[in-house]
């Protein structure tokens, strides 16, 4: 009965973005006075406790705030410059193989844009400039949500991953466990397990477009693209999940999309130019696809970017790229620990200790190891400068940006409120457990060892709702990470688990397919594409379920 109060404010957030299409803000807000509530009523939890723990997560969420903030301003002012628009134009230069450019755009130009900015752009980015190219709408979306999976862990400039850690870093430390290595290992588990499936997303999106959207009517026809294919997409798979493995085992989360997009790109790039690995025969879509699948045509405004774009004029590739450009060097420079940088922005903390008063509840923020602040909203600043921005036109856009991030606010702040109080509600005068502890106890009890099979669709189960891997991290990591320890499981897989759930959910998330589908000219068939993306979202959570299993049957050592 405790278990089930305890994931009421939980299923009740879910429930009310599902059936009731509440925004994410206002569920998750709801949610957490609901815990608020049981948290003072049934665990009898001091109040001026609540309250502290309440407004500790709010804290710890503005600097998540920030890091969108910066990352949205800068694609909206380098949309408004029309930078945008000339890196998806050049992308028309590089091939007329519909394959090879849903594998360039989609997959590794999407990878690029999550690193960067995450939360939803990658899928409505990349999916018009398909369109753009001749791509069926309906098929641009497809390819488009089921490339934004792998790259989603470290996304956003790592911060699915690390508002994961920062929920579970205070259980850590009570273990007695080094949380910066606890951190590292987490971070790299993360990373291998989600490439050893992610290599193979490549040509699963290839053959999910060719099979439904190619002219031959028979499966084994219609995979024969796919196939010819093939060696070109593991190529693609491999070039991107290699340095990202790397980056996220020696450098941290912050950069493996990022990096893994750039060096991927690079070498896909110069592969397709020389033949290397490119099938003879164009392959093309039939021309009545479009009306096949019932899809409105695509605004010519739309396809061509974006209908803010400033300049007339186009910008060279070389210019639209180097915001980005600069950004990956800022971080890598800031980010590599033998060099001075790293310990300079992080010298600067603001602490805030004992939070209303009481001891313990306490938080240090490094503002300046934010990359919402450094590099995103410097390098954007500079930008509009550089190019002579009207102020007015940077004013507006500081403005968009801002009610841009309204929703995800008000949703990160009530998540990460609600589960400080889930997690510290064992400070209490009924002798319950906390909220945490009481679900982990009765999911561990009913799944026992097979947990690893339930671990990753947990973390799908709050991205498709919450529409984001963050949200879906504040929800359940804790969750997750209690479960393994009450099992005897390894926390670390567990928590692993979480994060490429979380990931892989973005492939079916609600606001990613309206986002995808408004942005194609594909609106109405939602709940088709949804049922399309599932199929291959099932099969990724799986596998990696598989592989969780296979390392614990090797005996393979984690920390925690």
């Amino acid at each position: 009965m405790h278990a089930l109060l305890a994931i009421l404010p939980i299923l009740l957030a879910l429930a009310l973005m599902l059936t009731v299409k509440i925004s994410s803000g206002k569920s998750l807000l709801s949610a957490w006075l609901l815990g608020a509530i049981f948290a003072f009523f049934i665990w009898r939890m001091d109040l001026l406790y609540i309250l502290a723990h309440s407004l500790s997560g709010l804290i710890r969420s503005l600097d998540i705030l920030l890091i969108i903030f910066g990352a949205i301003l800068l694609l909206n002012v380098l949309t408004k410059l029309g930078m945008i628009s000339s890196i998806g134009n050049g992308f028309k230069k590089i091939s007329e193989d519909r394959r090879v450019q849903i594998l360039i755009i989609s997959w590794i130009f999407g990878a690029f844009i999550e690193g960067a900015a995450g939360f939803g752009t990658p899928a409505a980015l990349a999916a018009p400039l398909l369109v753009g190219l001749g791509v069926p709408p309906f098929a641009a979306a497809m390819a488009a949500l089921i490339a934004n999976s792998v790259p989603v862990c470290f996304g956003a400039v790592g911060v699915p991953s690390m508002t994961g850690f920062s929920i579970v870093s205070p259980l850590v430390e009570r273990m007695g466990i080094d949380s910066a290595a606890y951190s590292l290992e987490l971070y790299a588990t993360t990373a291998m397990i989600n490439i050893s499936f992610g290599i193979f997303i490549p040509f699963i999106i290839i053959m999910m477009v060719t099979v439904f959207f190619g002219k031959e009517k028979s499966f084994k026809a219609a995979i024969k693209p796919a196939l010819e294919i093939f060696p070109l997409a593991l190529y693609a798979g491999i070039v991107f999940c290699v340095p990202y493995l790397f980056v996220a085992i020696f450098i941290g989360p912050e950069l493996p999309s990022i990096l893994g997009g750039i060096i991927g790109f690079i070498l896909l790039f110069f592969a397709v130019k020389k033949r290397f690995l490119v099938p003879k025969n164009v392959w093309l879509f039939p021309d009545n696809l479009n009306a096949m699948e019932g899809s409105n045509t695509m605004p010519n405004e739309t396809m061509s970017g974006s209908t803010e774009a400033q300049n007339t004029k186009e910008i060279s590739l070389i210019k639209a790229w180097a915001p980005y450009v600069v950004i990956a060097i800022l971080l890598i420079i800031s980010r590599l620990p033998h060099l001075p940088v790293r310990n300079w922005i992080q010298s600067y903390v603001l602490d805030f200790n004992n939070i209303l008063g009481i001891e313990g509840i306490s938080y240090s923020w490094r503002f300046l190891n934010n990359p919402g602040l450094l590099p995103f909203t410097l390098v954007t600043l500079i930008t509009a400068f550089l190019y002579r921005m009207p102020l007015k036109d940077l004013y507006g856009i500081l403005a968009k940006t801002s009610k841009q991030i309204i929703n995800p606010a008000i949703a990160l702040a009530a998540g990460v409120a609600l589960v400080q109080i889930m997690v510290n509600t064992n400070v209490n005068s009924s002798g319950l457990d906390s909220m945490i502890s009481e679900i982990a106890t009765s999911l561990g009890t009913f799944f026992g060892n097979v947990y690893p099979l339930v671990a990753p669709l947990v973390g799908v189960l709050g991205a498709f709702i919450a529409g984001s891997n963050t949200v879906s991290n504040v929800l359940f990591t804790s969750l997750q990470f209690d479960t393994a320890r009450l099992i005897g499981l390894p926390t670390i897989l567990i928590v692993s688990l979480q994060f490429i759930g979380g990931a892989v959910g973005n492939m079916i998330c609600v606001n990613n397919v309206v986002a995808v589908c408004a942005t194609t000219g594909a609106q109405g068939t939602e709940g088709k594409l949804i049922l399309r993306t599932l199929l291959p979202c099932l099969i990724y959570s799986l596998a990696v379920a598989g592989i969780a299993f296979f390392l614990l049957a090797i005996g393979y050592q984690f920390l925690a």
